[in-house]
């Protein structure tokens, strides 16, 4: 039997050793995991419940926080943007953050809410760490709101004379309103003076019927708006409202005995303190007008009522009535009117014609016309059985009636026709400016209209009727001639007792039939002096007004002062009114007013120093003279005005309370001396382009030298 060697058991007996510790290392850390691993899974197999969307809240105004909650683990993998819904606005990207066995989930919205509240529910599946799923639930997070509320309309309804209908339209309910109410009827206004209406269509409405007191302008401006989460916006939005409790005035100015054929003016004197919106007029049966004034011709005699209804701007209304009785007329059958010329016009009337008395006029009711004087008809009676043929024309002189009367003048009619066309009982019917009247210094019931036959005759004249503009009159001749519109003989008489003749001064006549009235009606234009026949002792002017064009000029400029002169008696009149100054009695001007009206007069005179100007005792104001940095030779300056007011509401921006007042700004451009071409030569220096080029110069100079200097000095020298 053999017998191993030590060597050999020693060996066998490690490899024993060596299996063993492997296998001993190896049971100790399966037992180990096991021991390890056992509570995990003995616990994951009883989880059983689903995650949850437990909250959501606010992050800031275009996120939303969310929070999913698990009693081990969210499985943050399984959450995605799909997974969610809002109930407003879009969402943008969603980011899954771990904290704990929970995740929070921050949701990112397109752009800011306009809704306080926003639910945010599951529209996908989210999972735990063991599979369990959740598919539904929501969470509401609150505050979001952070648009501003939007004004969708602003509106101020009458609803009558001192009410008003305020309505304040917006896209959300609001928190806080402010209404400002300027004017007679100042006040505020906020949200608890309203009524609150929400609307179907998500919009919301706030009313108030407001009463406006005071009778005038009151004008209402839209402040600031605020909503439920104190969003809040300024506007500058405006309305204005005007309580009127004056009716309109109305009286017709028109003749009320008229002539059947005869065309006529009939004025409605409309007026209104805040505006007329129209003036109806009702004419005879069925005949109905609209406007200021109108001309109607009466066809056939009778009593004729006319009406006018005269509505202002707040639909006050009033009617006023005139009579008119219409008189039997000429006829106008067989007579045919050719004008010429403006001034000149022919006429024939037929042997064939209807009716013996025939009216010789055109279909706008006028024969001939010049400088403020209208022949409007001629009626005559021609021969029996035989035509007439004649020529009118009116001038603007009748220097040959004023030469052998002395009488002041207006205009001249002359009728010619062969002296075989024959006419007699004539009527001449003709109207006069009132400014003409006023430049020949004639009261309405001081002209006449005389006839030449050899001599000059007056013939019987009188007032037909006035309107604000003309006097229309009528005379009656024996026959056709030349004819002159002037002063009556007794106004001549009136004036000095004797028929002597003017000056040109006084009726723009010389005493030898040359020259011609003035022709304009201007206040401005009378340099006349007043005399005896001008005036009479019931007239009397005085200055009611004065009033300076600008309070500052500059050294030697005009100061403009306008003055109203009003006839206080009964009669026209003229007198001089004088400009003075400090005292010192700078102008004079002279003006003729008839009664009852008033004339405007300017002055300008130059200024040099401070001065206070009046017009005879009434004051018009002080002028001051600009500063020379002011009154600078060359200086244009530019002044603009705007106001912010809007027919639609105008947020501002910034949410600032809103101004009413208007801004203003200035600026002043220097111009070269003549306005342009070659600039000053002394303007390129020193800050010209001379001044640049050598301030250059210098600089490089400098610069050199000190390099040169440094090279120097390093190489000894």
């Amino acid at each position: 039997m053999t017998r191993a060697s030590p060597s050999t058991s020693v060996s066998g007996g490690g490899q024993r050793r060596r299996r063993w510790a492997y296998t001993a290392v190896f049971v100790t850390a399966v037992l180990l995991a096991a021991t390890l691993t056992m509570p995990a899974l003995a616990q994951s197999g009883n989880d059983t419940d689903a995650p949850t969307l437990s909250a959501a809240e606010r992050g800031n105004e275009t996120t939303i926080v969310v929070t999913i909650t698990d009693d081990q683990d969210v499985d943050e993998s399984s959450i995605s943007l799909s997974d969610f819904e809002v109930s407003s606005g879009l969402l943008r990207n969603a980011t899954v953050d771990e904290s704990g066995s929970n995740a929070i989930v921050e949701l990112r919205l397109v752009s800011a809410l306009d809704t306080d509240n926003v639910t945010v529910s599951l529209a996908g599946s989210i999972s735990d760490a063991t599979a369990n799923t959740v598919s539904s639930g929501s969470a509401t997070a609150t505050g979001m709101d952070s648009r501003q509320p939007r004004l969708l309309d602003f509106s101020v309804d009458r609803l009558n004379a001192t009410h008003a209908r305020i309505g304040v339209e917006t896209t959300e309910p609001l928190s806080r309103l402010t209404l400002a109410v300027g004017g007679v009827n100042a006040g505020n206004l906020v949200l608890a003076n309203f009524t609150e209406t929400i609307r179907n269509s998500n919009t919301v409405e706030y009313v108030r019927v407001h009463e406006f007191d005071e009778e005038g302008e009151s004008r209402l401006l839209l402040m600031q708006l605020a909503d439920e989460a104190e969003n809040t916006v300024g506007y500058n939005a405006r309305r204005n409202y005007l309580v009127d409790r004056t009716p309109p005035t109305a009286s017709i100015d028109g003749p009320s005995d008229v002539t059947a054929g005869d065309t006529h003016r009939f004025a409605s004197g409309a007026d209104d303190n805040v505006g007329v919106e129209s003036v109806r007029w009702s004419i005879e049966p069925n005949t109905t007008r609209a406007g200021r004034s109108v001309d109607h011709t009466f066809t056939d005699p009778g009593n004729r009522t006319l009406t006018v209804t005269v509505t202002d701007g707040r639909g006050r209304a009033v009617t006023v009535r005139h009579n008119v009785t219409v008189r039997p007329g000429a006829s106008k059958d067989g007579v045919d009117v050719t004008p010429v010329a403006a001034s000149r016009t022919n006429a024939t009337v037929y042997a064939d014609r209807a009716a013996r008395r025939v009216r010789i006029a055109d279909e706008r009711g006028h024969l001939v016309s010049r400088d403020g004087v209208t022949v409007e008809a001629l009626t005559v009676t021609p021969p029996a059985n035989e035509s007439i043929r004649l020529s009118a024309t009116v001038s603007g002189q009748a220097s040959a009636f004023t030469t052998a009367t002395g009488r002041r003048s207006v205009a001249a009619i002359s009728v010619d026709h062969p002296s075989t066309d024959t006419a007699e009982n004539v009527t001449v019917a003709f109207a006069v400016d009132r400014l003409r009247l006023q430049a020949a210094g004639l009261a309405p019931d001081e002209v006449s209209l005389y006839r030449h036959n050899g001599t000059w005759r007056e013939l019987p004249t009188r007032v037909h009727w006035a309107d604000a503009d003309r006097i229309h009159f009528t005379a009656d001749s024996p026959g056709l001639s030349t004819f002159a519109i002037g002063a009556s003989n007794e106004t001549a008489m009136r004036g000095n007792g004797t028929n002597t003749t003017r000056n040109e001064s006084d009726d723009g006549a010389t005493a030898n039939g040359t020259g011609g009235a003035n022709t304009t009606g201007s206040d401005d234009a009378d340099t006349s002096t007043p005399t005896a026949s001008d005036t009479d002792e019931s007239a009397s002017l005085v200055v009611t007004a004065a009033a300076l064009a600008d309070e500052t000029v500059g050294a030697g400029e005009y100061a403009v002062v306008t003055a109203t002169v009003t006839n206080e008696g009964g009669r026209t009149g003229s007198r001089t009114v004088a400009l003075t100054g400090n005292g010192s009695t700078l102008a004079n001007r002279t003006v003729t007013v008839p009664p009852g009206e008033n004339r405007s007069l300017q002055f300008a005179t130059r200024i040099d120093q401070r001065v206070t100007l009046a017009v005879d005792e009434t004051t018009a104001g002080t002028v001051s003279v600009r500063n020379d940095s002011e009154n600078a030779s060359g200086a244009s300056r530019t002044r603009t005005q705007s106001e912010s007011a809007t027919s639609s509401p105008t947020p501002v921006t910034d949410g600032s309370s809103a101004t009413d007042e208007p801004s203003v700004t200035g600026t002043a451009n220097e111009t070269t001396a003549g306005g342009g071409g070659l600039p000053n030569p002394l303007a390129l220096w020193p800050g010209g382009i001379v001044s640049t080029v050598l301030g250059g110069l210098v600089a490089l100079v400098t610069v050199s030298y000190g390099v040169l200097k440094a090279l120097a000095i390093y190489l000894g020298y």
